[in-house]
């Protein structure tokens, strides 16, 4: 693929990421890929085959993750920290409400607009989560246990991992709790617990958005929206609360 990569650049082409067996190719003319494809068979004797057309691709600094538009409006998610399993219902449709925003574009003007309509729709989830306007069923992480919860309840470490402080909140509970178990915890305000400081409840004992740890569910969702729209120039972790301030 490094030999792919230097004969696209021979050929005029603009390679913007290699991977084990693939290249991404900035904007290429028809006849690019064609004429590349046959060049790495006649020379490598390898087939490589055109597999996606993006309209728009962002890769980040981690390329393993990316995102891109179809021509059709359609997207394609590769690994996103935002998108994981195990995010908050929260979390994952700010995410793909600002995606859904890319869908439409077509030119660097209508990109430009997009930025703007992203940053818009950050700043309004954050609203939502500092005025209590998310429900507590949006904001629940789902982990699953990959140790015995009650070898981490007899630990003398200090710090307990948050999938475990619900585990042990559950077993005091009397609740059955084992390795491979999954546990809904949702991230409150620091409190003790058997002399410990504890920043989760099991979902079932939260009763009132007010016990809610506001600022780390909006430092958990710049996290994970940042590591996606920082290659497109949109500053998410920025204090300022204007659009202008976050590109």
């Amino acid at each position: 693929m490094q030999t792919t990569w230097s004969m696209a650049e021979a050929g005029g082409m603009r390679p913007t990421y290699g991977d084990t067996d693939s290249i991404f190719l900035d904007n290429p003319q028809p006849g690019q890929v064609e004429w590349l494809m046959n060049a790495v068979k006649e020379r490598l004797r390898l087939d490589l085959a055109l597999e996606k057309q993006y309209s728009l691709c962002v890769l980040p600094a981690a390329k393993k993750a990316y995102y891109g538009i179809f021509a059709d409006g359609t997207s394609d998610l590769k690994g996103l920290t935002a998108v994981k399993s195990n995010s908050p219902r929260f979390i994952q449709k700010v995410f793909q409400d600002c995606v859904r925003e890319l869908s439409s574009v077509r030119n660097l003007e209508g990109y430009e607009e997009a930025k703007k309509r992203i940053i818009a729709l950050v700043l309004e989830a954050e609203e939502d989560l500092r005025t209590g306007r998310a429900s507590l069923g949006d904001l629940v992480y789902s982990v699953q246990l990959s140790f015995d919860p009650k070898e981490r309840q007899a630990g003398n470490a200090e710090l307990t991992p948050q999938p475990y402080q619900c585990a042990m909140q559950l077993l005091e509970h009397g609740e059955k709790v084992a390795r491979g178990d999954v546990v809904d915890f949702i991230k409150v305000k620091p409190f003790y617990f058997r002399g410990k400081t504890f920043t989760v409840k099991p979902t079932k004992y939260v009763k009132s958005v007010s016990e809610i740890n506001v600022d780390d569910y909006i430092r958990n969702m710049i996290t994970a929206l940042g590591q996606t729209f920082a290659p497109m120039g949109i500053r998410l972790e920025k204090p300022e609360k204007t659009i202008s301030d976050w590109l």
